[in-house]
C-alpha cells in the first residue's frame, strides 16, 4: 500500500526540508514516481518539454490506478524538488526540463538509491 507524505508546513520552509519531503515522498510512492519518470522519458524522446506539474495533476485526478489511494497526497511545494531530483537522477531528460528559480537552487540532491 502506498503511503501519503505527512507534511508539516514548518518542514517545507527550508530548502533542505523541502528536498527531504520530496525524497520521502519518492520512497513512499515508488509507483507514482516511476509514472513521473516514465512520462518525462517519453516526452524527452518525443522532443517535447517535460511537464512535471501535468504529471502530478494527472495522478491526482486518476484514482482508478493501482497505486492511487484515497489519501494520495503530493504538496505543491514539493514539485520543484521533484523536478530537481528528476534532472539529477535522470540526466537524459534534463534538456527538456525547465527549472524555475527556487529556494532549492544550490540544494544538493543525493545520489539515486537504485
Amino acid at each position: 500500500m502506498q503511503m501519503s507524505l505527512p507534511v508539516r508546513e514548518e518542514r517545507l520552509e527550508s530548502a533542505e526540508g523541502t528536498m527531504a519531503a520530496a525524497l520521502t515522498w519518492i520512497e513512499a510512492n515508488p509507483s507514482a514516481w516511476h509514472r513521473i519518470v516514465g512520462g518525462a522519458q517519453r516526452d524527452a524522446l518525443d522532443n517535447v518539454p517535460v511537464r512535471l506539474k501535468y504529471y502530478v495533476e494527472a495522478m491526482r485526478a486518476d484514482r482508478s490506478l493501482q497505486w492511487a489511494t484515497e489519501d494520495f497526497k503530493l504538496p505543491n511545494a514539493v514539485t520543484a524538488a521533484l523536478a530537481r531530483v528528476l534532472v539529477a537522477w535522470h540526466p537524459e531528460v534534463a534538456p527538456w526540463v525547465r527549472l524555475s528559480s527556487s529556494k532549492l537552487d544550490g540544494c544538493v540532491v543525493p545520489p539515486r538509491p537504485y
